[in-house]
């Protein structure tokens, strides 16, 4: 991995106060309104400087984590730190973000500006013309399984050691998954999802290496697509040696071949070649969603702006698949109103 030019000057940039500004600017985006937020927001001046001059003189530690479950076909737990190390976490990636992410491929499209769920199944959807096969792969608890060992090797190759990699070290300690293992970024932090997606890159590029595939990524969901079955087991087979390598491993029960021209699961898609549908569960769970919002609406809790956002993003999420039947028997039937 090629290491970064003008390591010297990223601490600085860090530091600088503007950048600081900037990143409570990022943080506080769509979320003025929550009580830590406004607190922060309250007195800003004197909160970034004492974050700036914490990081200066190298007295900064992150605070606690609040989790809490969330249920997306599988449990997760999701982990918010204290709103103070959000903007410290935007304030490192306003400046590492745009470096780090150069040295990605182009077909990895998790969290990432530019790219994401649609322009992923896009792909997919093109490659899948080209080829007669798909290997579709999951690793196993990804983010729990992150060694922070490995991890920290990697950024110091890439960054070199200093400031800049001692105040990621200290995110990512502390993070870990439990207080024995060294190994766990904690899901829902700016800093882990691009963190992930570097500990990957080195099988991303020797995945898209391989001659006579086609790959492409979204966090730990991996497709590798080809006219030869053998020639797929193979590029498994070099995918299990890596994961190794990462002290991670495939979850067993979902590495399967499908034929690209059958409806294949992709990122909440079904997708043929010519074509894309919803999975069913998608607009089960709209459909419980929109009558949590018609409740919310109707007492107070929502505001007619916020309604229009959350069914617009659905919308344009279903938008990309034939939901068109689906999309008006969902909405025909119901109605937002206040209570009186």
């Amino acid at each position: 991995m090629r290491q970064l030019p003008l390591i010297d000057d990223i601490w600085t940039q860090v530091c600088n106060i503007n950048n600081i500004h900037q990143a409570y600017q990022n943080a506080a985006k769509g979320k003025r309104s929550r009580p830590d937020v406004a607190e922060f927001s309250f007195n800003l001046e004197s909160e970034l400087w004492v974050l700036r001059e914490q990081l200066v003189n190298f007295t900064y530690f992150p605070g606690n984590y609040r989790q809490f479950e969330i249920y997306d076909k599988k449990a997760r737990i999701i982990s918010v730190a204290p709103f103070r190390d959000r903007v410290i976490h935007h304030a490192l990636m306003n400046i590492l973000e745009p470096l780090i992410d150069k040295q990605f491929i182009n077909h990895s499209y998790a969290c990432r500006k530019g790219k994401g769920v649609h322009q992923a199944v896009d792909y997919y959807q093109e490659q899948s013309k080209k080829y007669a096969y798909v290997l579709k792969m999951d690793i196993q608890r990804y983010f729990p399984s992150i060694n922070h060992f490995v991890l920290k090797k990697q950024i110091a190759n890439l960054l070199g050691t200093g400031n800049t990699f001692d105040l990621l070290c200290a995110i990512i300690d502390n993070g870990k998954a439990n207080a024995q293992e060294s190994v766990g970024l904690p899901i829902g932090n700016l800093t882990s999802q691009i963190l992930a997606n570097l500990y990957l890159n080195d099988l991303d590029r020797k995945l898209v290496a391989t001659p006579n595939i086609s790959y492409l990524r979204y966090v730990d969901d991996l497709f590798i697509l080809g006219n030869s079955k053998n020639q797929l087991w193979s590029s498994k087979l070099l995918v299990d040696n890596t994961l190794k390598a990462l002290k991670l491993r495939l979850h067993k029960n979902k590495s399967h071949i499908f034929l690209t021209k059958e409806k294949v699961d992709v990122l909440g898609y079904k997708v043929t070649p010519a074509k894309r549908w919803l999975r069913n569960q998608n607009g089960y769970r709209m459909q419980r969603k929109l009558l949590t919002l018609k409740n919310n609406y109707s007492k107070g809790a929502l505001t007619t702006t916020e309604l229009k956002q959350r069914i617009a993003s659905w919308i344009g999420h279903a938008s990309h698949g034939e939901t068109w039947q689906l999309r008006k028997r969902l909405f025909e039937n119901i109605v937002f109103s206040r209570s009186t």
